[in-house]
């Protein structure tokens, strides 16, 4: 997730350093409508995910027998993070200091420290919000399932937020 985010900033901050380029307000807007779409696709995919796992389980217990999956990492949390850093604050808190900088050397300098302090801080909370989902769903089952649904339904929800504020 934070090498998706700082992968996706270092090239646009390059393309800042390099041409002085501007970004429309309508390709800003856009990005950041495809960033709520992504929230709620991924909180849509997590509740089918919880639906289905139900599913299976039920269908364990009526059959007597599991059914295998192979769940496969595709690289989602890699391109979350380049979405995320192409929209939100990522742009100004990362790209206005490097179009600001009259020295190409110190932007660079500038966009590698922020994306390794990025991808630490990202790693750091994935690691303890893992680590206590994890804690909590082992003392409390059910707590893990409430947990997972509502973080599906606040993913919706600002997914859903974030597009509405890009579109007004």
């Amino acid at each position: 997730w934070g090498l998706g985010h700082s992968g996706a900033i270092a090239p646009v901050g390059g393309v800042l350093v390099l041409l002085d380029p501007r970004i429309p307000d309508g390709v800003a807007r856009g990005l950041e409508f495809g960033v709520g779409g992504l929230l709620t696709a991924l909180g849509l995919w997590l509740l089918w995910s919880i639906l289905h796992g139900r599913a299976h389980a039920l269908a364990e217990g009526a059959h007597g027998h599991a059914h295998g999956h192979s769940h496969h990492d595709r690289g989602g949390s890699l391109w979350v993070g380049v979405a995320h850093g192409l929209a939100g604050t990522a742009p100004l808190i990362a790209l206005l200091p490097v179009a600001l900088t009259a020295s190409p050397a110190l932007a660079a300098g500038y966009l590698l420290f922020f994306g390794l302090g990025t991808t630490l801080a990202m790693g750091i909370y994935a690691l303890v919000a893992g680590a206590l989902f994890h804690q909590a769903g082992g003392r409390f089952p059910a707590l893990a399932g409430v947990l997972r649904a509502a973080t599906a339904v606040g993913s919706v929800a600002l997914g859903i937020a974030w597009m509405y504020g890009a579109a007004a």
